[in-house]
């Protein structure tokens, strides 16, 4: 029997350090209905003092939500957002990081 070779398994996590996941701010659920949640547990650059930005846009580029928020805001409404495709921008407003993310609202 042929069996295929594909290579050494990656170990998902290691001590110290989470493997294949970017740094920045992470929100869950996708697709969402009314809210999102951010973590940024893991990031350890951030301080709890860090003001944070929160920019939602469409898919034809427009913004539809700018917010500011601190460490400990992580829960975001977005019941007034019709079904549909989003872009999630978040940014330390010190100017450290920045990340975009693909959001999908359905309900």
């Amino acid at each position: 029997m042929i069996r295929p070779d594909f290579g050494e398994a990656e170990p998902i996590a290691s001590a110290g350090r989470v493997n294949n996941i970017k740094p920045g701010i992470h929100f869950f659920p996708n697709p969402a209905s009314d809210y999102i949640y951010l973590d940024i547990s893991y990031w350890g650059k951030i301080t709890s003092s860090e003001p944070f930005l929160l920019e939602i846009f469409n898919t034809l580029g427009e913004k539809i939500l700018i917010s500011h928020f601190a460490i400990h805001d992580s829960l975001i409404d977005i019941s007034f957002l019709p079904d549909g495709i989003y872009f999630l921008k978040t940014a330390a407003e010190s100017g450290g990081f920045s990340t975009v993310e693909k959001l999908l609202i359905a309900r």
